[in-house]
C-alpha cells in the first residue's frame, strides 16, 4: 500500500518539487496536466496535496522563469 501523507511543504520543500516540476516539463516526458500522480509518486503526498503542488507550480511558471531584460 502506497504511504499518503497529510504533509503540508514549506518553502524549501515547495522548491524542490517545483525544481523536479521543471525539469520534468523540460523533458517533455508527459504533459503537466497529467503531473498530479507523479507528484504523488515522487515525493508520496496525497492527491489533494499533489493537485496543490502542481497548481502552485503552474500559477508561478510563467514569473519564475521570466527572461532577465
Amino acid at each position: 500500500m502506497k504511504k499518503e501523507y497529510e504533509w503540508k511543504p514549506d518553502a524549501a520543500d515547495q522548491q524542490k518539487v517545483f525544481l523536479y516540476l521543471d525539469g520534468l516539463r523540460e523533458s517533455g516526458k508527459i504533459n503537466m496536466f497529467g503531473a498530479t500522480p507523479v507528484i504523488e509518486d515522487v515525493f508520496g503526498v496525497n492527491k489533494s496535496i499533489a493537485r496543490e503542488l502542481l497548481a502552485k507550480w503552474m500559477a508561478t511558471y510563467g514569473e519564475r522563469h521570466k527572461e532577465k531584460s
